[in-house]
This record gives C-alpha cells, sequence and structure tokens, in this order.
C-alpha cells in the first residue's frame, strides 16, 4: 500500500475512531454504565458486568493509543515531502499499539485495535442494554406491586395468592440490587403472580359483598331444614295412624340435636348465629365458616325431604287410589251405568276401605282396580253375535 492510500485509509481510521468515540462517551453517560463498573455484580449478572467492565477500560485505553498514532500520520502527512514514509507505514500497519500489560491484549496493529474496540463496544453496549432495561422494565413494577400489594392486605388482610405474589416480589426485589438480568427473569412470573391476585382479590370483595344476602339465604334455608324436619315427623305419626302396616317409613330426624345443639359446628342454628357475630369482625372467617355451614345444612336437607317424602309415600298413594276411584265413577256415569247394582256395590267397598282409619292399601287398591275393570266394556256373548 502506498503512502497516499496509507494517508487516504488513516482519515476512514480517524472518522471510524470519532464516530465510536462519540458512541463510548454516550455510552459512558449512561448512569447504568457507572452502576455496572462500580461492581459488586453476583449471580448471573456478576460474568456479563465484569465482561462490560473489562471492555469499558480496553475501549478507552486503546481510544487514546489508537488516537495517538493517528496523530503521529497526521504530523507526517503535514510535512509533505519531507515526512517519514516508514514511520507512516508502521504506524498504520506494524503491531505498534500498546496498552496497560494488566489489559491483556499486547501489541496491536492499527486494523486489529479498530477491530477490538469494535468488538469491545458491542460487548459492552449489549450488557448495559440488558441491564438498564431490565432496570427500567423492573423497578417501576417493583414499585406499583408493592403498593398494590399493601392496599388489598390492608384491605382484605393477607391470602394465599396475596403471599405468593409476595414471594415472587421479595424474589425480584433481591435481584433487582446485585442481579438485574435474574431481574429481567423475574419480571414475568411476577407480573403473573400480581395479576393472580388481583383476580382473587376482585373474588374476596365480590365474596364479602355478598355476605349479608348469605346469611340471609342461610336463615331461610335453615327454616325450611326446620319444616321439613318437623313435616317429616308429623308425616310418621299420620301414616302410623291412617295406613295399615306402612312400609318404607323412615325415622325423623332429631331437631335438637342439628338444630339447636349450641356445640361448635353442630346445631345449624346457634352455628349460624356466631357466623353471624363473627362476620362483623372477620368477615373473610365468616365466608369461609358459611360454606360449611351449608354443606352441612344442604346434607341434612337432603335426608329431611327423603324421610318426609317416605313417611308421606302411604297417604299420596292413598290419595291416588281415592282420586282414580273418583275418576272411574265419572266415567261409570257419562256411560249411563250409575245406577247399575253391582257396579254401585263395587264402587261403594272400594270407597270403604280407603276413607276409613287405618287404612288397607293393598284391599284398597284391588278394590279400586276391580271397579275400574267391572265398567270396562263388555265383550258381546256369542248368541248375541247371532241375532
Amino acid at each position: 500500500m502506498s503512502t497516499a492510500e496509507l494517508y487516504r485509509w488513516s482519515l476512514q481510521v480517524r472518522a471510524d475512531l470519532d464516530r465510536l468515540g462519540g458512541q463510548l462517551l454516550d455510552l459512558d453517560g449512561d448512569p447504568t454504565t457507572k452502576l455496572v463498573a462500580a461492581g459488586g455484580m453476583t449471580g448471573s449478572s456478576a460474568a456479563p458486568s465484569a465482561a462490560a467492565t473489562a471492555a469499558l477500560d480496553r475501549l478507552w485505553a486503546l481510544l487514546t493509543a489508537v488516537r495517538g498514532q493517528l496523530d503521529t500520520v497526521e504530523q507526517q502527512r503535514a510535512k509533505g515531502r519531507k515526512a517519514d514514509e516508514g514511520l507512516v507505514a508502521r504506524s498504520l500497519t506494524d503491531p505498534v499499539i500498546e496498552v496497560d500489560p494488566g489489559l491483556g491484549l499486547g501489541r496491536l496493529t492499527m486494523a486489529g485495535a479498530m477491530n477490538r474496540m469494535t468488538a469491545d463496544y458491542a460487548t459492552a453496549s449489549e450488557v448495559i442494554a440488558r441491564i438498564g432495561g431490565a432496570w427500567r422494565d423492573g423497578l417501576p413494577l417493583l414499585d406499583q406491586g408493592r403498593v398494590r400489594l399493601e392496599q388489598l392486605r390492608a384491605d382484605l388482610g393477607s391470602f394465599p395468592e396475596s403471599d405468593r405474589a409476595a414471594e415472587a416480589l421479595a424474589r425480584s426485589d433481591a435481584a433487582a440490587a446485585t442481579d438485574p438480568l435474574l431481574l429481567g427473569e423475574t419480571l414475568g412470573p411476577l407480573r403473573q403472580a400480581l395479576d393472580v391476585t388481583d383476580a382473587a382479590a376482585g373474588n374476596l370483595q365480590a365474596r364479602r359483598m355478598e355476605l349479608p344476602g348469605q346469611l340471609h339465604d342461610a336463615a331461610e334455608l335453615l327454616a325450611r331444614v326446620d319444616r321439613m324436619i318437623r313435616e317429616g315427623s308429623v308425616a310418621l305419626d299420620e301414616t302410623r295412624a291412617k295406613i295399615t302396616a306402612p312400609a318404607g317409613l323412615l325415622a325423623p330426624l332429631d331437631p335438637a340435636a342439628l338444630l339447636d345443639d349450641p356445640g361448635p359446628g353442630r346445631g345449624l342454628g346457634p352455628w349460624l348465629e356466631r357466623l353471624r357475630v363473627t362476620a362483623g369482625t372477620d368477615w373473610r372467617a365468616a365466608v369461609n365458616g358459611l360454606v360449611a355451614w351449608r354443606r352441612l345444612a344442604e346434607g341434612i336437607s337432603a335426608t329431611a325431604e327423603q324421610v318426609r317424602a317416605a313417611n308421606r309415600a302411604p297417604l299420596d298413594r292413598r290419595n291416588e287410589l281415592r282420586g282414580l276411584l273418583d275418576a272411574l265413577a265419572v266415567k261409570a256415569a257419562a256411560a249411563g251405568r250409575a245406577e247399575d247394582p253391582d257396579l254401585s256395590a263395587s264402587h261403594e267397598r272400594a270407597r270403604s276401605l280407603l276413607y276409613v282409619a287405618p287404612c288397607d292399601l293393598d284391599a284398597a287398591a284391588v278394590a279400586v282396580d276391580g271397579f275400574g275393570r267391572s265398567i270396562a266394556p263388555r265383550a258381546p256373548r256369542p248368541e248375541e253375535d247371532q241375532r
């Protein structure tokens, strides 16, 4: 390469160096750069921040050294024909660029130094951008999340989702100080934990607002259970008095034990009253307790309904037979057989069995069935067909 060509190349190197120097000054003005250069990074940020710091040290050292060599070339170019062309060539092509041995670079050519600077700038700027981005994205989220959790806990107290969000926030907080690259990795889980907490808080707030209505509904359920238990007992007594040897009866439930027992978690009435009192001081305990109360109350309600239905079944069967007998009597009258003595006698037998206490259901069912058959159309006799 001729001296003229070397001069032209030196001007291009000078332009590249000035551009790189301006970028390095901008990078040096970034607050993240100063924090990285201060050291103390740990975990996943330790090695990248150390690499960025070393790259910055080399950049500043090489910037000065390369500028010195270019200044030497510029001084020779200014001499015109008196220039030391050998010095120009050595300055631009020989490995004459040296910096502090502690930086581990050895002797570099101009091209080697520029390549080294370009690579080091890429390393430093990439690490600083990642760390700075993690802080820019993370620190506002940490502040917002901390305030949000404090507000929710002040309003609703601690709940599992808020506890998990607090743990995620603590992990991000710990990373923010000395391991910002880890902070970046924790932001996604933290956002998710905060979203889940908001959803759970909304559900809790809705349950708190619904509590008065739920207590009212529980009182109505308690009244229904009490009514069904007592109706089941009344049905048992009535069926035994009005039906002969009734089958399938069930023992009535004990309202004193199930509704009135003051023991914890036993009698539905005292338990519901305790929940009503608790709602004024610890609504969440009342909400959770009401879930358990309703589970027991609905189980008792289902059993009480089963008892009531079983104990009323014989009476319901008797009433069905009475209705059927009346319908058959109407059918007989419509057929013009109301005055038929045999039919009247059959009807009276069935009626006497159904309207007596105790009622023999089996005998009454046979009598009603017989009455129904007796009013069915008769098939003509053979001699009637011949006529």
